[in-house]
């Protein structure tokens, strides 16, 4: 692609003919746009190839399917909650409220 790019560059940079018609001018925009979309579908194809070979690879890797060894488990620390009925209700309540919509201040740009 990065060399596609370079040889678009350099056929710019040459001096190129005046065109004095208006349909060759619009074959020649679509075909820079057909060229634009060509390069693009390569490149989102390459990427999908990358993808697809990462998927090929993660796809024969599984889980660990086991208990926590007891030397890890006795690591956890107690839950402590301190908060009770009440705190929680509180909680839900000011979790349950609607947020305020934000707002962008423009006063300290221009003043009318």
């Amino acid at each position: 692609v990065a060399a596609t790019l370079l040889d678009l560059k350099a056929a710019r940079l040459l001096p190129v003919a005046e065109v004095e018609d208006e349909a060759d001018l619009a074959l020649l925009e679509a075909r820079d746009l057909l060229f634009a979309r060509l390069l693009q579908y390569r490149a989102y194809k390459q990427v999908a190839d990358i993808f697809a070979g990462r998927l090929a690879r993660e796809a024969r890797r599984f889980p660990r399917t086991v208990a926590m060894e007891p030397r890890f488990a006795e690591l956890l620390p107690d839950v402590v909650i301190r908060i009770g009925p009440e705190g929680f209700a509180r909680l839900a309540v000011k979790a349950m409220q609607p947020k305020p919509e934000p707002a962008v201040y423009v006063d300290h740009i221009h003043a009318p």
